[in-house]
């Protein structure tokens, strides 16, 4: 609420601000360190250092979004060091003991970090046997210390589990272990290394790629060096200074089990929540967004395994090094990617606007193919009923679906006449599925509307059967054109300069309604001003209104055009061409069976 009234529609605040709050946590998580570790320098260094430039989570460009759990985890940190250092004062001060009992309350705004909250016994323990020698005094003055936040975790508990309940995910794991307990725990138990490695090596492994110049651009691609190698020779450099200041020589480096007992529990904490609930965690979206609490553990392991007893320097610092550059060069693809995904989002936006001036309420568009990479439908979702709705309630008038993830959930079968119902956060949507228009959206290729008449599995060639599926539904009635809606410019910016696919969504627009002079003149001038289709099947709708206006030219060029792609489009071709002379409306049959019989279409 804070931030979106601050920053309104600029994404530049929202950036700024998650890379703030990231930052502070880092910063965070070293004060931390140095509050229990104080003597071990280097390894404060690489922890905190992996900790800020940890490459497994790649939504960080979903500002917006992600503002909120960095905040949250800086209030966590935050609440974690002020409690350590009350616990090594002689005399509790209470204000700064309130402000971190205060803190633990952040598990109530998301729970990433809940389970996280159980590693406090643990840590001031830790600080105050290093006080008091005497382990029975150490562990009485531990707990009572920790006794407010384990109050406040039981109350979370009961509130989480029995009050708010489970209204997204289940606790599947629990539901497993009920009907067979021997099977569920060995999953788990196979399942836990496997995570492992994918939040520590597989965060580097699995999303390191080199860039390519034809597909990822010759300037983009220099820059990913130039970042790279500045970025290992920067880290190899401070972390050399670092490994001989006279402090750090002057410490026996590694050989503390309690690094490694500290990191495996701070990563077995981080995962309960996702193996209790069945989640899936992987280094791809959306997924990813589920090695946030891993972020502390991973950093602990790697810096502990850095900082082992060695005779060289070199090697430790090489790696690091090495890590933080191959990090520093997985974010700057990752956000290269997002970059594209928005170019590509405005892109869709506009083409679906020319294509759908105006949409009937109530309506559902389906799609299998979004084009699109780090999207959802709720996320497309949102901009649907932004253009087209002009009403405010808790009522939506249109829904998005992608029909891979929600078939036999929320769209229960592609068949006419079966309602929709779905509830997004404090909205609802009520639709049917004779109400759906399916799309599909292959960027640099433009969005077309499939259905049984114009487009479908015969003039596009490789749809998959749930696309084929999926246009059996489209109602293109569905489209009004009385009115012109457009994307909300403050977010999607002001139209893009007319290019091949503003001419293909009007032409194909106005082939729905018959109005061949208009396809006409929209060919005319696309091919005058040089624009031609990365996929052939866009020439469809010109080659059919050159057909009806007459202009067997522009006609004869559209089919050599189609004919001599590559791909399969002549069975596109000779469909439309049946089709066009099937109609009794058309004034030259005999010139389709001409081209029928030129073309050998069967």
């Amino acid at each position: 609420m804070l931030t979106t009234g601050l920053f309104k529609f600029n994404p530049f605040g929202y950036h700024l601000l998650a890379f703030f709050l990231r930052f502070i946590g880092a910063v965070l998580f070293y004060q931390i360190l140095k509050e229990i570790w104080p003597d071990k320098k280097v390894f404060i260094f690489f922890a905190s250092s992996i900790f800020a430039i940890y490459p497994g989570f790649l939504q960080q460009p979903i500002a917006l979004i992600y503002c909120h759990h960095f905040s949250v985890l800086a209030i966590f940190l935050f609440s974690l060091l002020l409690m350590i250092r009350v616990a090594k004062s002689e005399k509790i001060n209470g204000f700064l003991f309130g402000l971190s009992i205060l803190g633990s309350f952040h598990m109530f705004s998301i729970e990433n970090f809940a389970m996280l909250e159980l590693i406090r016994p643990f840590i001031l323990w830790s600080v105050v046997k290093k006080q008091d020698r005497n382990n029975k005094t150490s562990l009485k003055r531990a707990l009572i210390l920790w006794l407010p936040f384990l109050i406040v975790f039981v109350f979370f508990l009961i509130w989480r589990i029995f009050i708010f309940k489970f209204p997204t995910y289940q606790p599947g794991f629990f539901e497993e272990l009920k009907q067979d307990p021997s099977n569920s725990i060995l999953v788990l138990l196979s399942r836990i290394p496997v995570d492992l490695y994918t939040t520590s090596l597989g965060a580097w492994f699995k999303s390191f790629a080199i860039p390519q110049i034809s597909s990822f651009g010759r300037s983009a691609t220099y820059l990913f060096w130039i970042l790279t190698i500045l970025s290992f020779g920067l880290a190899f450099t401070f972390s050399l200074i670092k490994s001989n200041e006279k402090n750090a020589l002057q410490v026996n480096q590694g050989g503390n089990l309690m690094l490694y007992l500290g990191g495996i529990l701070l990563f077995l904490l981080a995962g309960s929540i996702i193996w209790g609930l069945g989640l899936p965690l992987d280094i791809k979206f959306a997924w990813d967004r589920m090695t946030l609490a891993f972020i502390p553990a991973i950093a602990i392991f790697f810096a502990a395994l850095l900082d082992l007893p060695k005779r060289s320097k070199i090697i430790p610092n090489a790696i690091f090094a090495l890590l933080i550059s191959m990090a520093v060069g997985i974010h700057f693809v990752n956000g290269m990617q997002y970059k594209r995904d928005w170019e590509n989002i405005k892109q869709m936006q506009w083409q679906l606007s020319w294509r759908i001036p105006d949409l009937q309420p109530n309506t559902t568009l389906i799609t299998s193919e979004p084009g699109l990479d780090f999207y959802s439908d709720n996320s497309l979702t949102s901009p649907l009923n932004l253009m087209y709705s002009e009403q405010s309630s808790d009522q939506l008038e249109y829904f998005l679906y992608f029909s891979n993830v929600r078939l036999g959930l929320g769209l229960k079968k592609l068949e006419k006449d079966i309602p929709i119902n779905q509830k997004y956060r404090s909205f609802n949507f009520s639709g049917n599925t004779s109400e759906i228009i399916a799309y599909k959206f292959e960027p640099p290729s433009c969005l077309k509307l499939m259905d049984q008449v114009f487009s479908n599995s015969i003039t596009n060639p490789n749809l998959s059967e749930l696309q084929t599926n999926e246009l059996r539904l489209t109602n293109l009635n569905l489209i009004q054109i009385n009115t012109q809606k457009s994307p909300l410019e403050y977010l999607f910016g002001i139209a893009p300069k007319k290019s091949w696919c503003y001419y293909f969504e009007k032409a194909d627009l106005a082939r729905q309604y018959s109005n061949y002079s208009e396809v006409v003149s929209l060919g005319d001038e696309a091919i005058k001003n040089g624009y031609s289709p990365r996929s052939a099947s866009e020439w469809l709708p010109f080659l059919e209104g050159y057909a009806w206006e007459g202009q067997w030219d522009k006609a004869d060029f559209l089919i050599k055009e189609i004919v001599s792609a590559e791909g399969n489009f002549k069975q596109g071709l000779c469909y439309t061409l049946k089709r066009i002379s099937n109609d009794i409306q058309f004034p030259s049959p005999e010139k389709m069976i001409d081209y029928l019989e030129k073309n050998n279409c069967p």
